[in-house]
């Protein structure tokens, strides 16, 4: 929550079945044990995962992250839901993302051009 929440609000999170309230999490940390991560399609989060081989179900809200999911998608490297999808239809694109192994694949030849980059030092 990036400290936008008090104590009380994070014990109530955690009364209403929460099973853990933080304000920083190590992103690669999690998405490495990840089957699949769903996002906004952040520029962050989607490197962190095509890093972690994590595939990703985009549902962009705004700015650039519409183009960042059409691209995840036309690259094969997840795929692309609108926020007003029901339930129902992000289950089977969830479904699809856990089915394909390809998907990992395409991410791990994209890796090392990834590390290449060098990242925040650079």
């Amino acid at each position: 929550h990036c400290g936008g929440l008090s104590d009380f609000q994070a014990r109530k999170l955690l009364r209403a079945g929460a099973a853990q309230v933080t304000d920083f999490v190590d992103q690669r940390a999690a998405l490495a044990q990840a089957d699949v991560a769903i996002t906004h399609g952040g520029l962050n989060t989607v490197l962190d995962a095509v890093a972690q081989s994590t595939p990703l179900l985009a549902i962009p809200l705004a700015f650039d992250q519409p183009g960042i999911a059409a691209r995840l998608a036309h690259h094969g490297l997840g795929i692309r839901a609108s926020r007003f999808y029901t339930s129902h239809q992000i289950a089977r694109r969830l479904r699809r993302l856990l089915d394909d192994r390809a998907i990992k694949q395409r991410m791990s030849r994209l890796q090392p051009q990834l590390a290449a980059c060098g990242g925040v030092e650079r």
